[in-house]
This record gives C-alpha cells, structure tokens and sequence, in this order.
C-alpha cells in the first residue's frame, strides 16, 4: 500500500537523521535549494536515575528537586551535584536552553 504525500505549500515534513557533521551537510543543502523553516533540534544526550549513589560524574549531573526532596536535594548538593527546582526545569522546556546559571535549590537552604 502507498500513500501519496501532500507537496502543498502549508504542509512541510519533519525529517529526522543522522549526520557526521551538520554544519557542512546544512551548507551544501543549502547551496542545492534547499530551504529551512526552523532551527535545528539537537538531541540532548543524558541518563536518567533515581538513585544519587550510582552517579558516575557529579559534576556533570543535575538534580530536580521540590519540597519533598529536601534531604536528598542537601546530599546532592554536597556532593557537588547541581540542584533545581522543577520550576526551572519547565522554565527550560518553555526557553528549550538549559539555564545553568539560574539560582540552585540547594544554595538557598
């Protein structure tokens, strides 16, 4: 069975791939025709766990807090885990950057 795509002008496709080097494969699209109509999506690599012990890099590991996860939030922190409200986590999501600068849950205890 096959479908018929739509090439109407209001429609676009998402095309999702892999690529050595993206820079110079969007440039030679490009310069072929080739027309964009957003940025770029970069996946984000990572790991997600609910035990602190088996962090492998605290320095590379972010940890979602709220008001229930004050004890753990504090061993994180001293442990030189970063710490965020889960407030900032969706002001990210919203922002799609990562704001690593913002205020940590755990400085202000």
């Amino acid at each position: 069975m096959y479908r018929k795509i739509s090439t109407e002008k209001d429609l676009s496709s998402i095309l999702s791939f892999t690529v050595t080097d993206i820079q110079s494969t969007v440039t030679r699209l490009v310069a072929l025709g080739a027309e964009m109509d957003g940025p770029i999506k970069y996946q984000i690599q990572g790991k997600a766990t609910r035990d602190l012990r088996s962090m492998v890099e605290p320095a590379k590991t972010i940890f979602i807090a709220c008001e229930e996860d004050m004890e753990e939030a504090l061993l994180a922190a001293k442990m030189g885990v970063r710490t965020f409200t889960s407030d900032w986590l969706m002001n990210c999501v919203m922002a799609q950057e990562l704001d690593l600068d913002a205020h940590q849950f755990a400085e202000s205890l």
